[in-house]
């Protein structure tokens, strides 16, 4: 036989202290009740040190607070059908809101298939909302988040985070669970180091079963140090900064964003304004492409292979191509390929059909592009390409125009 208590109306605190025994409604005591009922007001269940129900917590109408503050001990809840909590035997219905144990690495979790959205607001605090579930459930002092097994994401704001671990959970086929680290509202320079199930600046947050993880940077001069992992990365620098920094120590297949590596998940990267990836790429480039009056202009920038740097302008006039100003020189066959073609083409390449559909009338246009690289192939006298530039450059960029390139880079020229 199960015993039962259902409490007042009026919104009430309950303190659980120790096996079936609490009290609360202005009564001193209850023992030997394994049910827990609240009534309709906004109630709040307190677990002590020690205290455990055989039956079920019902927290009645409101909105209804568990809260394991002075448990003393690691605790466990998930808001899943299953509906299962540390120290509650029978289960919970009718709660919106935890609080996990003090100084315990406690886990919180929905266990199902279901696409959950965490939403960290402050350290191990946020909201959990359920695409198909009403409502959105509350928790704060859980170190540990524990995805289900539908498509999760957990977006991190205002360098919240977790002292434990975000885990993406068990994976349906054709799943993905992401993570995105939002600090697009910092105004501070950062470095930020991503390796296999960590990213850390000042501080560290580790994960596990993620698919894809995003990074948002603000408008200090960031730097981010990565290289190719299981999971994808998408890495926006920040639209307002001037010299955001990307550190790629691996050699990529692509240079430039999206890299990839056979086997590895894709790199993508946008608004890195200096470029310090892909360290073994040896023609890595900005391109500008302008209108000034009815002359299109060719901008290269920043041409380096740490032997030095190159920049130069050219101007396509009737068809033919002249180098305007400059404190280096292009090798003459990729200059003898440069014209107005070659712009809409490259245009084209990158998916810009409409400004190419612009300059194509002689309208203004500008349009920036980076890292675009190439290097000569080991061992070949060919020069393997990587990235979008025009047709006729690639088949330019031969052997000794290559040479003429590095030649300019040492100035040795």
């Amino acid at each position: 036989m199960t015993d039962s208590v259902i409490g007042p109306d009026a919104p009430t605190n309950y303190t659980l202290t120790g096996v079936d025994s609490f009290r609360g409604g202005g009564i001193p005591s209850f023992f030997d009740f394994e049910d827990l009922t609240g009534g309709r007001g906004n109630d709040e269940f307190a677990m002590q040190r020690g205290a455990r129900l055989t039956g079920v917590l019902d927290g009645g109408g409101g909105r209804n607070f568990l809260n394991y503050r002075n448990f003393g001990a690691r605790v466990s809840v998930d808001v899943g059908p299953a509906s299962t909590a540390t120290g509650i035997a029978g289960g919970f219905v009718n709660v919106g809101e935890f609080t996990g144990s003090t100084g315990s690495a406690d886990t919180f979790t929905r266990k199902g298939i279901f696409d959950d959205t965490y939403t960290l607001t402050a350290q191990n605090t946020g909201t959990l909302r359920s695409r198909g579930v009403p409502g959105t459930v509350r928790f704060d002092g859980f170190e540990n988040l524990d995805g289900g097994e539908g498509n999760d994401h957990f977006e991190l704001r205002n360098r919240a985070s977790v002292d434990g671990r975000i885990s993406g959970g068990p994976q349906t086929a054709g799943g993905e669970d992401t993570l995105l680290v939002d600090d697009a509202n910092q105004r501070v320079a950062r470095s930020y180091s991503i390796s296999n199930g960590r990213i850390s600046d000042d501080l560290t947050l580790r994960f596990d079963g993620i698919e894809e993880l995003t990074l948002s940077l603000g408008s200090g001069d960031d730097s981010v140090t990565t290289d190719f992992f299981r999971f994808a990365q998408d890495l926006d620098g920040g639209a307002e900064t001037v010299g955001d920094t990307l550190i790629f120590p691996s050699d990529p297949v692509n240079p430039m964003s999206p890299a990839t590596s056979p086997g590895f998940g894709t790199v993508t990267f946008t608004d890195f304004e200096v470029s310090d990836n892909f360290l073994t790429a040896v023609f890595s480039s900005a391109l500008g492409i302008q209108n000034t009056g009815a002359v299109p202009v060719l901008v290269l920038t920043s041409i380096g292979a740490g032997a030095g740097n190159i920049s130069a302008s050219f101007e396509i006039d009737g068809g033919g191509v002249s180098q305007r100003s400059g404190g280096g020189n292009l090798p003459e066959t990729l200059v003898e390929s440069l014209n107005t073609d070659s712009f809409v083409e490259l245009l084209n390449l990158l998916g810009l059909e409409d400004e190419a559909a612009e300059l194509g009338l002689g309208n203004s246009v500008r349009v920036t592009v980076t890292d675009i690289a190439a290097r000569l192939v080991s061992g070949s006298t060919d020069v393997e390409f990587i990235g979008s530039l025009p047709r006729p450059l690639q088949e330019a960029l031969d052997e000794e125009a290559f040479q003429d390139l590095l030649a300019a880079l040492a100035g040795t020229e």
